[in-house]
């Protein structure tokens, strides 16, 4: 529909007016959301371009583009272009709407995580505080915007009060399954989950979860996201059984495997079926699957799914990939991935880990391993575009229920 309306606009407009440009913009948003970079890109670029042109540097459309072009960014892993990006959009609605817009607080908030993400922590803390006394008195502090900031912020026990709070307030005005509930008892999951309360995180995922499924379907963005959420507290699980001991192999992997769906299918089965339609919804969950294979001594299996999490990511990391924990660089086919089966998370491109077998030293994130084992992700035997394809992956997934799972599955 953008690229009919597209069409059209240009035909009868022209390819500069303000409504051409408008459904530029939106063809772009619509292109990142997909995992289509390239193509937001061209987007972006020329929707920032025509408004700056028609419309001045200053102009709030104009600083739309701009903060679309840093979330772009960001999503790409192109930090440093990013920041630069969200300053100018800052700068820019703070003249044009001024401090206290809404616009100008979303891009407060955003730069706070691009800070985080940088390790630029008192930063981010600066513009974390900002964004919250913004939203208060610009929206009220029930606002789920508002509720973010709280969240960020670490003010853990506060927020819960107000989650709870608004959560009570959405299910008797709009009802327990309303999409707006739904990302309210979401919210609360990752907050329970923060605040160490498992139990009480895994029923509001699956809350959400069911209540996604029914309200708008499995392949949902919002379904996968709470299913992502719920997969987070089967990997830490993991995770800590991994580090206790190797007695709880299987059932730490069967565990994760099956995610606690509604049914019987864990939750790889339901990332393959939205993977046909979204391709890079989450494949950060091949990566996670990987791993826990990986502490079950299946390091075939987890070389595969490895594979496939850094083919079909192209190395964007936002978008489920993964980079080198000591240049920081995105990892892809080019530059080769060792994951350590010993880590938590830890990866090393190809010329790191040259390094590492001459100097025995790692940094950063891998600094804390005393034990260091590498499996060397093997190399696809064609090319990226027909790496392994959803048919193959299926089978690959029956064949580790089958292994791991048994009559269960």
């Amino acid at each position: 529909m953008y690229k009919r309306a597209l069409a059209g606009y240009e035909n009868a407009l022209g390819p500069e007016h303000t409504s051409t440009l408008l459904t530029v913009n939106n063809l772009g948003i619509l292109y990142k959301d997909h995992g289509k970079l390239d193509e937001a890109e061209k987007m972006c670029e020329r929707a920032l371009a025509g408004r700056e042109k028609a419309l001045g540097l200053e102009h709030p459309s104009t600083l739309d583009s701009v903060h679309c072009f840093a979330i772009l960014y960001a999503g790409q892993g192109k930090l440093d272009e990013a920041e630069k990006m969200y300053k100018r959009a800052l700068a820019g609605y703070e003249k044009a709407v001024g401090p206290e817009h809404t616009s100008t607080l979303l891009t407060v908030n955003n730069l706070g995580i691009l800070y985080k993400d940088h390790g630029k922590l008192d930063d981010a803390e600066k513009m974390c505080e900002r964004a919250l006394a913004g939203r208060e008195k610009a929206l009220g502090s029930e606002h789920p915007s508002t509720l973010d900031s709280v969240h960020r912020q670490g003010k853990l026990d506060e927020a819960e009060k107000m989650y709870e709070q608004v959560l009570v307030g959405m299910e008797n005005a709009l009802g327990p399954e309303h999409t707006s509930t739904l990302g309210t008892v979401n919210n609360l999951g990752n907050l329970y989950r923060d605040q160490g309360k498992l139990d009480e995180a895994e029923k509001m995922y699956k809350r959400a979860l069911a209540g996604y499924e029914k309200a708008v379907g499995p392949e949902h963005s919002s379904t996968l996201g709470a299913l992502h959420g719920l997969h987070s507290l089967y990997y830490n699980e993991a995770w800590t059984t991994h580090i206790q001991g190797v007695e709880g192999r299987v059932r730490l992997v069967s565990a994760t495997l099956r995610s606690c769906c509604s049914s019987p299918t864990h939750f790889v089965l339901k990332l393959v079926k939205s993977y046909k339609r979204f391709p890079r919804c989450d494949l950060s969950l091949f990566g996670a699957v990987g791993r826990i294979l990986i502490w079950a001594g299946d390091d075939e299996n987890a070389g595969i799914a490895f594979r496939q999490q850094i083919n079909e990511c192209d190395g964007i990391w936002r978008h489920g990939g993964t980079w080198c924990d000591v240049c920081k660089q995105t990892l892809s086919l080019e530059t080769k991935r060792f994951v350590c089966k010993a880590c938590k998370d830890g990866d090393l491109c190809g010329a790191c880990y040259r390094d590492y077998e001459v100097s025995d030293i790692t940094e950063g994130a891998m600094a804390g391993c005393s034990d260091h084992q590498f499996l060397a992700v093997p190399q696809p035997q064609c090319s990226p575009a027909t790496s392994i394809q959803v048919q193959g992956l299926t089978a690959w997934v029956d064949h580790m229920l089958h292994l791991y799972l048994g009559d269960a599955s």
